[in-house]
């Protein structure tokens, strides 16, 4: 049985809740979700009050999340309560810019002994997710009717970024990283946006054709040969951990990294909070790279 406090729990939790809710948009929108939807949550749960979060613009390195002691108090059924309202608040606001994996990636920045505790509260994680695959599903079938109810064009959208074009003053690229910053006219940082989906956005757009796949993703596997062999590994033998490593002649921490990477990439994911199985974007993948190497 793991045992942690409170203040501990939130700060794994929130980290990873911000570092992911950014990866998957843009800094700002996922900071200014997060914060509208704490400020909600607050109202009904009261000693939240207690949490502050961290200040606009900070990095995700720089991400301080003060925890008052006094949250070591509350019960635990009731922080479950919260914290598990909190998640769902954020995927619904956030909408489809989070995808499916979305507590799949929560549990891998938070850390196995963290989601251990959070299951042993009450806090049911697989049950969250399976509701916002659900949720997913039923908006992408909605999107579908409207547009061809509206007869192809999309219903106009609400700003929801605060700015504009006319408002930015300059942008940089930071080296070896996927986020471009955008500055205003004062040379303050307005946002920080994930080139993969600005990229992945221009060629759906433009092609008409949406794979919802980055070819930066597919790419990062493909050029990682230990990577392709623990997904054909996966395909065709049910192993621990420990098999997988000696197999593979890597350590098990250097095998967590590969499994975190596949799992950015929605190769595999997690059905339980030690077990990980192929999607059928690697089942695709392994068929796809099978008919390759068979034609070299």
């Amino acid at each position: 049985m793991v045992t942690i406090s409170h203040t501990e729990l939130i700060n794994a939790l929130f980290k990873a809740l911000y570092q992911v809710a950014r990866r998957r948009s843009s800094q700002l929108y996922a900071d200014e979700i997060i914060k509208s939807s704490f400020s909600s949550l607050c109202e009904q749960y009261s000693f939240l009050n207690a949490v502050l979060l961290p200040s606009s613009g900070a990095t995700d390195e720089d991400l301080q999340i003060h925890v008052s002691p006094d949250i070591n108090k509350v019960s635990k059924e009731d922080l479950a309560r919260a914290l598990s309202s909190f998640l769902r608040m954020v995927y619904t606001d956030m909408n489809a810019e989070v995808g499916l994996y979305f507590i799949t990636e929560i549990k891998e920045y938070a850390g196995k002994n963290k989601v251990q505790y959070m299951k042993q509260i009450g806090m049911d994680l697989d049950q969250i997710q399976i509701e916002q695959h659900h949720l997913y599903i039923r908006r992408e079938k909605l999107k579908a009717q409207q547009t061809q109810k509206e007869g192809g064009e999309e219903a106009k959208q609400p700003n929801l970024l605060g700015y504009t074009w006319g408002n930015i003053g300059k942008w940089k690229h930071e080296p070896g990283s996927p986020f471009c910053v955008l500055y205003d006219k004062q040379g303050n940082v307005l946002d920080r946006i994930n080139l993969d989906h600005v990229i992945q956005y221009y060629v759906d757009k433009l092609s008409g054709v949406s794979e919802g796949t980055p070819s930066s993703d597919k790419q990062e596997v493909e050029i990682i040969e230990k990577d392709y062999v623990l997904l054909e590994l996966m395909k065709t033998q049910d192993m621990d951990a420990k098999s997988a490593a000696h197999q593979l002649q890597v350590t098990e921490e250097e095998l967590n990294e590969m499994i975190r990477k596949l799992t950015r990439v929605e190769l595999i994911h997690f059905t339980s909070h030690d077990t990980v199985e192929l999607t059928e974007k690697a089942i695709n993948y392994l068929a796809e790279r099978g008919k390759t190497h068979g034609k070299e």
